[in-house]
């Protein structure tokens, strides 16, 4: 059987053709050598990896490599990922805490806005092993808000310490060979403590009454937040037969 029949080659390796006057033929290199393609599904990043090479025991040696990897914890070619895609895992993995419980859906919706909002419009194309501590500050420091105007210190600094989790995340998943982000400071001018501001009880009425205009009942949840102190994750995970609505 000869040397580039498809049917003598290992699952995985493909020749690599090409049009030519309306009929496919191989790709061969000048001096007649035939270019394969090597494909593998790598089940870490959910996508197939494929490598062109030159020659039948060129293919044959990196699919070797390629399984060899599989069977190894980690990665095959981390650094060949979209960081837009390592960002999606990453949610996902975030949903859940280590240990094993769920992660307040405020949590969740403040790492979601910071990571679609203002790293993947400007990351998201980029090879995740690519970038480099250089780059994380640049985006940093480059950050806008949707007027065009810059970013306050205080949103950097958010920002900034969701990249570091994100790639924290992403090295100990053996995404990435290397953390670029262990030097990204997250200090960058936030540093001002936030006004508190603590309603008066007339001024909790009135918020109520507007609320129940918008929504009959939402200004009984305006009031029971604010009376007790509870964030709303705290309150939604109340069981309902400890709440004494008469009290």
């Amino acid at each position: 059987m000869s040397k580039g029949n498809p049917r003598a080659l290992p699952r995985g390796i493909t020749p690599k053709t090409r049009t030519k006057n309306g009929k496919t033929v191989p790709v061969v290199t000048e001096d007649g050598t035939p270019v394969y393609r090597v494909r593998v599904w790598d089940p870490v990043l959910k996508n197939q990896i494929e490598r062109v090479v030159e020659g039948l025991d060129a293919a044959k040696q990196l699919l070797e490599e390629f399984t060899e990897a599989k069977r190894r914890p980690g990665r095959l070619t981390a650094e060949r990922v979209r960081f837009a895609n390592v960002a999606a895992r990453y949610l996902t993995a975030y949903k859940t805490k280590r240990d094993g419980t769920p992660r307040p859906r405020s949590s969740l919706a403040k790492e979601l806005a910071c990571l679609n909002i203002y790293i993947v419009p400007v990351l998201g194309n980029a090879w995740i092993g690519d970038l480099d501590l250089p780059d994380l500050n640049e985006t940093i420091r480059g950050l806008t808000l949707q007027d065009g105007s810059p970013a306050s210190g205080g949103t950097k600094s958010t920002v900034a310490s969701v990249l570091r989790r994100l790639f924290a995340w992403a090295r100990e998943e053996r995404v990435i060979p290397t953390n670029p982000a262990l030097e990204l400071r997250t200090g960058w001018g936030g540093s001002v403590r936030r006004r508190v501001l603590i309603p008066s009880i007339p001024q909790v009425l009135r918020l109520a009454a507007a609320l129940d205009e918008f929504k009959p009942g939402l200004g009984d949840v305006a009031m029971v937040l604010a009376f007790t102190g509870l964030r709303w994750e705290e309150a939604v995970a109340v069981p309902i037969e400890n709440v004494d609505l008469d009290g």
